[in-house]
């Protein structure tokens, strides 16, 4: 089955770093499980300007767009867990920013990171901010963990505490390296370590919560993660055309 897709063009953003731009789905109502408005698109770019608009009637409409500042290297969409995750989060330099979804900032944090916040990962009041080498977990801006990675780190994420199939585990980060391999930590350690054939640059929960097999994604292979009491098990399933 062949579809044939054409290009539109909306907004000029300018230059953006990986994992800049997210989607904020519009609230539905409960009782009609209808949307009542229109899913956001925001995006960050190097001249730290934070845009976030929508799409009505065919044509672009800015929500809100912030003055230029720091050079942001990273954006994640947070809140409060079970809530609609429609807060956004920029990492410039070693501060992290929150804003609204209608661009009022409502959090600021500068870290005591030494190097700068290349990816960082957001779950209820935890932040999982990596450097080039360095990985911090805060917990309600408090330092609660720090591991130190021999190679680049490319990504992180958090297995869901509250959603999905890892319900009832304890906080879990686990970072995609440039040495091939999945590393997953518990308080600042390596628990499991997993090889892959190539470099990983993405990870992404499947169905955004790992669905009932506890899945996550990377840009080369998914993986099955099964858990039980005694620990972790990992089962690689080769997906040759899995794009992130």
């Amino acid at each position: 089955m062949d579809t044939s897709l054409s290009r539109i063009d909306y907004a000029q953003i300018g230059t953006c770093s990986k994992g800049c731009m997210r989607v904020i789905s519009a609230e539905k109502s409960s009782k009609k499980r209808r949307s009542n408005g229109l899913d956001k698109i925001v995006c960050g770019n190097h001249s730290g300007v934070v845009l976030c608009m929508t799409v009505k009637g065919g044509e672009p409409q800015v929500v809100f767009k912030t003055v230029p500042g720091p050079k942001i290297n990273c954006l994640r969409l947070g809140g409060a867990l079970g809530s609609a995750q429609d807060k956004i989060f920029i990492a410039a330099g070693n501060t992290v920013k929150g804003y609204s979804k209608k661009g009022k900032q409502f959090f600021s944090f500068e870290t005591n990171m030494t190097e700068p916040v290349s990816t960082m990962y957001i779950y209820g009041v935890d932040m999982f901010l990596c450097g080039l080498h360095s990985f911090n977990h805060y917990h309600d801006c408090a330092e609660a963990s720090y591991y130190l990675c021999n190679d680049n780190i490319n990504d992180v994420l958090c297995l869901p505490l509250v959603e999905g199939s890892w319900v009832g585990r304890g906080i879990t980060p686990v970072l995609a390296c440039d040495d091939k391999t999945l590393k997953v930590l518990n308080d600042g350690k390596v628990t499991y370590e997993v090889n892959l054939d190539g470099c990983p640059s993405v990870l992404h929960l499947f169905m955004n919560d790992g669905g009932m097999h506890s899945n996550i994604e990377t840009s080369l292979d998914q993986f099955s993660i099964n858990l039980r009491s005694r620990g972790i098990r990992f089962t690689a399933v080769s997906r040759k055309d899995q794009c992130i």
